[in-house]
């Protein structure tokens, strides 16, 4: 009978690098930047650090690709200072807010301007000395045309003679729109 022998054989142990984390960050969250990994060449010694033991015989580099993750955030992180992130939803509220902006100003502007305009109206006018006794009311009415609304023609003469009441003095002039 043929004795077996069953040696032990000593498998050798691959030490990975723990698995990264995966942790999900929010809007202002900023990544802390990492030293890049050094990778050593073989037979060369790697780097020494304080209070870290260092192998004899340098490790070879890794087959796989690393996966670079985030430092952990702190509770609440802080969006940097002097920079705004808008998102695309941001961004629309500010064009369309900046578009109403716009809008409302070209309109203010353009009724400013339409009040210059009707302002700036060249009627031709006569000027009338006021006798005693009379008033706005029969001025207006003896220059009035035709139909014409006798209430408007004294708020034109008020207007045009820079008036602060509908008190005349005898003697005054006053200017009227011309017949």
């Amino acid at each position: 009978m043929s004795a077996v022998t069953a040696l032990p054989t000593v498998l050798p142990v691959r030490r990975s690098a723990p698995r990264p984390r995966l942790e999900l960050v929010g809007p202002g969250f900023v990544p802390v930047p990492r030293p890049a990994p050094v990778r050593l060449a073989p037979g060369h010694p790697a780097p020494a650090r304080p209070g870290v033991a260092r192998p004899a015989v340098a490790r070879p580099p890794v087959a796989h690709p690393a996966v670079a993750v985030a430092a952990a955030p702190p509770s609440r992180a802080v969006a940097p200072t002097g920079h705004l992130r808008l998102t695309a939803r941001g961004r629309a509220v500010l064009a369309v807010g900046a578009f109403v902006l716009a809008t409302m100003a070209a309109v203010l502007v353009g009724a400013w301007a339409g009040q210059l305009g009707a302002d700036a109206a060249v009627v031709a006018t006569e000027r009338v000395t006021v006798g005693s006794g009379d008033t706005l009311w029969e001025i207006a009415s003896v220059v009035a045309a035709p139909g014409q609304d006798v209430r408007d023609l004294v708020d034109q003469l008020v207007a045009l003679n820079g008036l602060p009441s509908g008190d005349l003095r005898a003697g005054q002039q006053i200017l009227v729109p011309a017949r």
